[in-house]
């Protein structure tokens, strides 16, 4: 690439930035990247049930005797798996899936999610957060985005 050596250079190289910018500013990246971003919260929720643990690795904590007496043995965070495939699955119910052009945003419309995933001391309910990403499920999404803004100006 020639640099400009001159004010009429400097010029034109600095609308040619501002072109880039304004065109990025109008790519619907988020629409774009959502089918890859979303399988990769997807597959990070996933993990969190399979290690029962939050995304630093620290372990949930496990039932408390009285939930095993009331309901039995079962996974954490799975009786009816109504908030797994929730958290883990494309429309199922009460997943929540927004799309716009700039964003993507998810969850989970369970009443009891928010218990779950943030504790509740007043019925000594522990938090066990499973709807979080570790470092290695950023660094992918980090990852797609990077490879699609430069794929996009090619």
């Amino acid at each position: 690439m020639d640099y400009p050596t001159n004010l009429s250079g400097l010029n034109q190289f600095g609308d040619f930035c501002n072109g880039l910018q304004e065109e990025l500013d109008t790519l619907p990246i988020a629409r774009h990247l959502a089918d890859a971003v979303i399988q990769e919260v997807h597959a990070a929720v996933n993990d969190r049930y399979a290690t029962q643990t939050d995304a630093r690795g620290n372990q949930w904590p496990p039932h408390a005797p009285s939930t095993v007496r009331i309901y039995g043995r079962h996974p954490l965070l799975i009786l009816s798996g109504d908030m797994f495939a929730a958290s883990t699955s494309r429309g199922a119910p009460g997943g929540y899936e927004q799309i716009t052009d700039r964003s993507i945003v998810l969850g989970v419309m369970q009443i009891y999610a928010p218990t779950q995933q943030f504790g509740d001391p007043n019925r000594n309910i522990p938090a066990r957060p499973f709807f979080e990403l570790d470092d290695q499920a950023i660094e992918r999404i980090r990852e797609i985005v990077t490879d699609y803004i430069t794929t996009a100006w090619v």
